[in-house]
């Protein structure tokens, strides 16, 4: 009877190392890091200079799910960042709605309510990052490639007065960030102040 416990737990063991060995195989490699300013027709900064937005350096650790990742390409996460409303000064903690339009440059639809959406992450000037997922925007409808959309965003900013670059991102909900693979960003300069006294 103890032979076949031993044989038993010996037979789990090489199963639950078999599939771990499977598992770090297809395990996605993480992205390089990336250091460069979004090119973009749309001014980058539009405060002073003193506020200009520096190349921020980002590196992103992210995990696609395995269907996901063959089914879709670099080529799908290719946007462009046309037009935008996002004032340079804002009041400290203030909920502001901004408007942003963004055309699908890459190969697929980006569907609405949830798999793809507009958000953005904080900065500091000097590129250290303060927050990755920024309030998050649905597309009120899907977008086809070559289509452009103008959406009211929700910027909430931060309870510190002070500089910050604002990077607007797409997200691929449960996928990636758009930035993280190959699309761009639009890095906006903003200053904070302090509430009326």
């Amino acid at each position: 009877m103890r032979a076949s416990w031993i044989v038993l737990l010996g037979s789990l063991i090489s199963v639950l190392l078999i599939a771990l060995a499977c598992e770090r195989s297809t395990a996605p490699a993480a992205p390089p890091a990336v250091v460069r300013a979004t090119p973009s027709p749309v001014p980058v900064v539009e405060p002073a200079a003193a506020l200009a937005a520096p190349a921020v350096a980002r590196a992103h650790a992210y995990s696609v799910p395995g269907r996901v990742a063959k089914e879709l390409t670099d080529r799908f996460y290719a946007v462009r960042f046309e037009d935008h409303e996002v004032p340079a000064q804002v009041t400290a903690g203030a909920m502001i709605p901004v408007s942003i339009s963004v055309r699908n440059n890459g190969d697929g639809v980006w569907r609405w309510r949830g798999p793809v959406g507009l958000a953005y992450h904080l900065y500091t000037p000097e590129g250290k990052l303060l927050l990755l997922n920024g309030a998050r925007t649905d597309f009120p409808r899907d977008v086809n490639p070559g289509d452009a959309i103008t959406v009211t965003a929700k910027l909430v900013a931060p309870e510190k007065p002070g500089r910050y670059i604002i990077s607007w991102d797409l997200v691929h909900q449960g996928v990636a960030w758009f930035s993280w693979r190959g699309g761009d960003t639009l890095d906006l300069a903003v200053e904070v102040v302090p509430l009326p006294q």
